[in-house]
């Protein structure tokens, strides 16, 4: 079969982002890179197949594929919150449906992060949601004039659309760098923000050469350009 100039375009350009997700985890991750390529394979045959049984099967290697990730990470979080009395079985519930939405509904392939990757993003998130049940710590809204960005897990995070948790993660980090919406300047903000985690946004300012209004307005234009990354953590 003879491609034409545009399916060969669009070939390259596929197999252009193959390369660099591809590049990137090898840097961010070498020595687990062929674990989490695998769990990739994994998932690809089970979203390409069409028979129902088969796709069950799949689907079913797959999440077994995460059962001891799973199991530890419920296992160390009960642990860490023994003083609460959190059941494993809580985190281990939580953790499971996590894990089959986004096999299911949530990751598809043209993402700049593996699927390995992005699951231990969201059974991070889905961790906070089981704390706070157990603890009834209410969401606070953010000080006006101060921008806590790495906050323990004790004291929880604030809102499911803060920039500020959202910055705290070292992967969705490099993502909200990335993305190609966000202005220089607007891009000054959030590495700004990450490396100084406990500056106000009179010290943003300061450090970007900005008034202090200048930094609240840009960070309100990045919250809307950045939502989409949200479903992440669903």
């Amino acid at each position: 079969m003879v491609l034409t100039l545009e399916q060969l375009t669009i070939e390259q350009e596929q197999m252009s982002f193959t390369e660099r997700k591809r590049q990137g985890l090898l840097e961010r991750n070498p020595e687990k890179a062929e674990y989490i390529l695998k769990v990739e394979k994994m998932w690809e045959t089970f979203a390409l197949a069409f028979d129902r049984e088969d796709r069950e099967q799949r689907l079913e290697k797959l999440l077994i594929e995460f059962g001891f990730t799973i199991q530890t990470k419920a296992e160390a979080l009960a642990n860490r919150w023994n003083n609460k009395k959190i059941p494993v079985a809580d985190f281990e519930h939580e953790f499971w449906i996590t894990a089959w939405l986004l096999c299911e509904e949530n990751y598809n392939h043209y993402t700049e992060f593996y699927l390995y990757e992005t699951l231990l993003l969201a059974l991070e998130r889905k961790s906070v949601d089981v704390v706070r049940k157990y603890t009834n710590v209410k969401r606070q809204a953010v000080n006006t004039d101060s921008l806590p960005l790495l906050t323990e897990a004790d004291n929880l995070y604030p809102s499911d659309e803060d920039i500020e948790k959202q910055a705290t993660d070292r992967i969705l980090v490099q993502q909200l760098l990335s993305d190609e919406t966000l202005t220089a300047q607007e891009r000054g903000i959030l590495e700004t923000m990450y490396e100084h985690s406990d500056s106000s946004y009179r010290k943003i300012g300061e450090e970007l050469g900005l008034h202090h209004e200048q930094v609240k307005r840009n960070l309100e234009r990045i919250r809307r350009k950045l939502r989409h990354y949200e479903y992440i953590f669903d």
